[in-house]
């Protein structure tokens, strides 16, 4: 594996570089935060990449061991209808709702597009 700058020494300009290649807005006086929390995800990388994962065999699907055909499988319980929450209590409990019965979300889309 190759060799990684420790996450201690980031400077403020290759925490600019970061921004700029993910053209983000950084301002000055959050480049010190920036530098943390970018600091503390590398280090996490770090401590992933010191894991010993002789004979651990790799998975192509992580989701296969929920296949009820593989003897491996984990298994999940039955659904089953439980106890419901009435939509009366559901609605009071809501910040918003139109007509009584439409939870109120805020906009997330500018409008132009872009959705799923």
């Amino acid at each position: 594996m190759p060799e990684t700058q420790p996450s201690s020494t980031l400077t403020d300009a290759d925490i600019r570089k970061i921004a700029r290649l993910s053209r983000l807005a950084v301002p000055d006086d959050q480049i010190p935060a920036m530098r943390e929390k970018i600091g503390a995800a590398l280090g996490y990388i770090e401590r992933l990449r010191s894991v010993d994962l002789e004979g651990v065999e790799p998975m192509a699907n992580p989701a296969a061991v929920y296949s009820s055909d593989s003897p491996d499988s984990n298994r999940l319980d039955d659904d089953a209808i439980g106890k419901m929450l009435p939509t009366q209590a559901l609605m009071d409990m809501a910040p918003a709702t139109s007509h009584g019965q439409f939870i109120l979300v805020p906009k997330v889309l500018d409008g132009e597009g872009g959705g799923a």
